[in-house]
């Protein structure tokens, strides 16, 4: 069965308020949502609390939301829950490691140079487009190590290993895409 109709089938499952939603959406992307927890909280323990979360989070919004791509949708609540909880761990200053997917944040914050209030003021859709723009333009191979680094947070180890590439290589290639994409949110005029 082809993953649209998965994910037709588990939407549809949502909106009957089926409890087997959860259970389908589960199986079909908890693999995909523990890697994104892990990659950003570096805990097992924490990481598999996003994940159950995730599926609270997606269990009261759909509906009344019907979202385009439930992949897309559901690895945006999972990261979206791990990077608080990030937040919360550091913010108490428990001892957590510092993981490779903040330091992957941090690198497209420096070198895009945006403050937290800049990106605040940012219209979403202007950077949305802004970068979707940016990464249609790159060939296949480099878009998906730019959103394998800088969304799914993987380390340069982990994208070695998938790409076959030498880390090296890869902070070159990273490096020349932050720059392409600092000069492509200038073009579309977000000030930085």
């Amino acid at each position: 069965m082809e993953r649209n109709e998965r994910d037709a089938q588990i939407l549809q499952l949502f909106e009957q308020r089926s409890e087997e939603a959860i259970s389908a959406a589960a199986l079909q992307y908890g693999g995909l949502c523990r890697q994104i927890a892990m990659n950003i909280l570096g805990n097992a323990e924490d990481a598999e609390e996003c994940v159950n979360d995730t599926w609270l989070a997606v269990w009261n919004r759909i509906p009344p939301e019907r979202p385009r791509s439930l992949t897309a949708y559901i690895c945006r609540i999972a990261r979206n829950l791990s990077m608080d909880r990030l937040d919360y761990l550091r913010a108490g200053k428990r001892d957590t490691a510092v993981t490779s997917s903040l330091e992957a944040l941090m690198e497209l914050h420096q070198d895009i140079g945006l403050t937290d209030l800049q990106l605040e003021a940012v219209s979403e859709d202007v950077c949305r487009n802004a970068v979707n723009g940016f990464l249609s333009g790159l060939p296949r191979e480099m878009r998906r190590v730019f959103v394998r680094r800088y969304w799914f947070g993987d380390s340069l180890a982990q994208l070695s290993e998938r790409t076959g590439f030498t880390e090296s290589k890869l902070k070159s290639m990273l490096h020349r895409m932050r720059k392409g994409l600092r000069q492509r949110l200038g073009e579309e005029g977000v000030a930085i």
